[in-house]
């Protein structure tokens, strides 16, 4: 748990045992285990055909995350734009791989993995990914809050989001998430 609470990368050891206690909370979408990225191409097959599901990758120290569904694959990595590059997947049958992503960078490379584990929360409540600013503000106390849950081994709910934000309905068909001052805190677009 050392470096969960140094601030310091997260080994796959911690994340697995968080992932194992959000699969808990996962009914509608699967979530597997951790995946190798370190060639230039992944190999998904099947998976996300039946049933939707969420695959995290690890290259390095760096982590990032796949949404992968009947019809396409999101793809959600937290380096800073002019360092991220679009994966290529390898899977059974020919999907769009939706690009644009932008969702909050991790401003640290030791905070990818707390981001990864932040995004891949809110996509199983189905709610939306967090502003830049609120994703900074929200890294060290996720960390706090993670070990917390580790220990107890339970999940502490997020009922009413992380910081108390609704998620109106808007005209477009989008979820938009707006902080107590009116700011908004991010989009969640239908697939």
């Amino acid at each position: 748990m050392w470096p969960l609470v140094a601030g310091k990368h997260l080994t796959q050891q911690i994340v697995e045992a968080y992932l194992d206690l959000l699969r808990q909370e996962s009914p509608i979408m699967g979530l597997l285990g951790v995946r190798l990225s370190d060639s230039g191409s992944i190999q998904i097959g099947d998976e996300g055909v039946d049933q939707p599901a969420i695959i995290p990758f690890k290259n390095g120290t760096h982590w990032a995350f796949a949404a992968v569904y009947a019809d396409c694959i999101h793809w959600y990595d937290s380096k800073p734009a002019q360092e991220r590059s679009r994966p290529h997947f390898r899977a059974t049958r020919a999907r769009r791989l939706v690009g644009g992503w932008t969702g909050p960078e991790h401003s640290c490379p030791e905070d990818s993995g707390i981001v990864m584990l932040i995004g891949i929360r809110l996509v199983l409540q189905g709610v939306p990914h967090l502003s830049q600013k609120l994703t900074d503000e929200l890294v060290r106390t996720f960390r706090t809050r993670m070990l917390a849950e580790l220990q107890t081994q339970e999940l502490i709910p997020i009922r009413g989001g992380f910081t108390g934000f609704s998620c109106p309905w808007t005209s477009e068909g989008s979820r938009e998430a707006r902080g107590p001052d009116g700011e908004c805190l991010g989009v969640l677009y239908p697939s």
